[in-house]
């Protein structure tokens, strides 16, 4: 028996060897394009077969091809010469599956040639298996590699070194489709945006329409909602591998072209020698609040009062990962972000400031038991109002709890808590298992809801700011989201057909790719024409919706006109 399975073991051993023989000994068709930089892609295998993507931003009709070993190959039909490492036109076989034989005479197979839509497109070079290896755990990065940034005008805005990458994410880091955070060693202008190091690159693999995410963060730049974040789509390459069609944003954190509040962690390293991270975490067992958690800091600045970043998160994730942050008695947890090791004495802070307007959110009559204080002195009713809106019109999956970001500066600049920026509505918009239809109030917005928002909802004066932000803010931003109007000049926000439009090419590249997403809900669409042709009619029938929610009178379209100059200062606003 034994010497059966040493005879199966050494036949295994033979074919793995000349399986990785052949594989080495295989042509690879490497493409690139000498006008817009030094990029190069390589073609990919499917089941259906060879395929190659060329970025958007290339020139088809100038596209230099390579292989090692031959001098020309043969494409097409009519087996048309392109001499290799010398510009070639490959617009005639775009979009087609044609056959390839090689200068030597020997055919290298049919050849699918794509090419995505002129939107950013980034080419990292990295080391492949540590690439393998972020894939499957959160825990490790990429410290070293190269990126390549092509702009859908053939620009080159980015030839510079890699500092860091990683995966990013908690549900979404079990999908296929890995979303991922870089940091560059210069700063860049990626897709038109200010020059920063660091970046995310967003999967979408649970939306197929891949424009969720998108239309929501433009939304809420177009309405002001203060420091939304900035994205464009990008095409994304790794080692010449199609990755897939991703969404490029902005970080959210704490800086001078992001959240641009006072910076409390760069305060706290001043007044201590070792590094942040390096102190233990605690719980504090007595204070204001149920939970809170903390660092054991020695020492701490003289003004403690912000800048914080915070968000909602769910219970369950404070306790799993450790989180430092507060609870309250109604199971409502805030996460500090920034900084990312507050001390025990800024969750100490903390828990009186969020303990103050929680309880007064959820008092019958907005005041605070303990001070008498109102919660539009805890909070800034007008981002909270168009935060509330902007869950609402998606019906976003996580208004409950999860990404729902909030902001506080020291007090010395502001005292207030802001809503935002907005994140993570790819579970939204009908995408979200039974809560798919337009024309129903959410359920995370009902007052008798034990949640954050719903109980703000429930107040009066709030309710009567969401009408008056809806007509003369959201609603002329949607009525451009649905078609109903032009978009301004200067305008962030464009219509839905413009944004299906603007991916249409890469999502079919990214199809060819990944197949498909996978939709939280079947409803919502199978791919990406099902996916936009479900999404488009469902914005219009929400707003519609809204507009009797929120009492919109029949002149309701005379207002938006009159109020767009209102929603363009109010986006101005946001930005600044």
């Amino acid at each position: 028996m034994k010497k059966i399975l040493r005879l199966i073991l050494a036949a295994a051993c033979l074919l793995l060897f000349s399986v990785t023989a052949a594989q080495a000994a295989e042509k690879v068709l490497t493409a690139s394009c000498p006008a817009s930089g030094q990029g190069q892609v390589i073609w990919q295998q499917n089941k259906a077969g060879r395929y190659l993507c060329l970025p958007g931003g290339w020139d088809a009709s100038a596209i230099s091809l390579s292989v090692a070993g031959l001098d020309c190959i043969y494409i097409g039909e009519e087996q048309q010469e392109i001499r290799l490492n010398e510009p070639a036109d490959l617009q005639p076989y775009l979009g087609i599956r044609v056959p390839v034989r090689g200068g030597d005479g020997k055919g290298m197979g049919n050849l699918l040639i794509i090419q995505g839509s002129p939107v950013t497109s980034l080419m990292f070079q990295i080391d492949d298996k540590g690439f393998r290896t972020i894939n499957g755990s959160q825990d490790r990065s990429i410290t070293a590699g190269t990126v390549i940034a092509v702009e859908g005008d053939g620009t080159e805005s980015c030839n510079g070194q890699l500092r860091l990458m990683k995966t990013r994410g908690k549900n979404s880091f079990t999908y296929n489709k890995k979303s991922y955070e870089f940091k560059l060693e210069e700063k860049a202008p990626l897709g038109g945006m200010p020059k920063d190091r660091t970046w995310l690159l967003l999967a979408n693999y649970a939306d197929v329409s891949m424009l969720r995410n998108q239309i929501t963060l433009d939304l809420c730049r177009e309405i002001g909602l203060p420091y939304s974040v900035r994205c464009t789509p990008a095409d994304v390459w790794v080692n010449g591998q199609y990755l897939g069609l991703y969404l490029l944003t902005e970080k959210i954190q704490i800086k001078k072209h992001r959240v641009n509040i006072t910076n409390l962690e760069d305060a706290m390293k001043e007044v201590n020698s070792e590094p942040l991270d390096s102190f233990k975490s605690s719980t504090i067992k007595d204070g204001p609040l149920p939970f809170m958690r903390g660092y054991e800091i020695p020492n701490d600045p003289e003004d403690i009062t912000g800048g914080y970043l915070v968000t909602i998160e769910k219970p369950y994730r404070m306790g799993k990962f450790g989180y430092p942050g507060v609870g309250t008695i109604q199971n409502i947890y805030f996460r500090v972000k920034e900084p990312t090791n507050p001390s025990l004495a800024e969750i100490r802070y903390l828990a009186e400031r969020i303990g103050g307007m929680h309880d007064a959110v959820f008092a019958e009559d907005g005041l605070d038991p303990a001070t008498g204080k109102q919660y539009s002195e805890f909070l800034d009713v007008n981002s909270f109002a168009l935060k509330f809106l902007v869950d609402d019109v998606s019906k976003n999956y996580d208004a409950a709890a999860g990404s729902q970001y909030m902001f506080k500066d020291s007090d010395k600049a502001d005292p207030l808590f802001y809503a935002g920026p907005a994140w993570d509505y790819d579970i939204s918009y009908g995408n979200a298992w039974r809560y798919t239809t337009a024309e129903t109030d959410y359920y995370a917005m009902k007052p008798e809801a034990k949640y954050f928002y719903a109980q703000l909802g429930k107040h009066g004066d709030f309710r009567e700011l969401l009408k008056e932000k809806w007509r003369d803010v959201v609603r002329p931003a949607m009525a451009v989201l649905i078609g109903e109007r032009e978009a301004a000049p200067d305008g962030i926000l464009k219509s839905f057909d413009e944004y299906v439009a603007a991916i249409s090419q890469s999502a079919a590249m990214n199809e060819v790719r990944r197949n498909k997403g996978t939709p939280l809900t079947k409803d919502a669409g199978t791919d990406f024409k099902s996916g936009t042709e479900y999404l488009g009619p469902w914005l219009v029938r929400r707003t519609h919706y809204l507009d009797q929610t929120y009492a919109m009178t029949e002149g309701g379209d005379a207002a938006q006109a009159e109020n767009a100059e209102g929603t363009e200062s109010n986006r101005q606003e946001g930005e600044q």
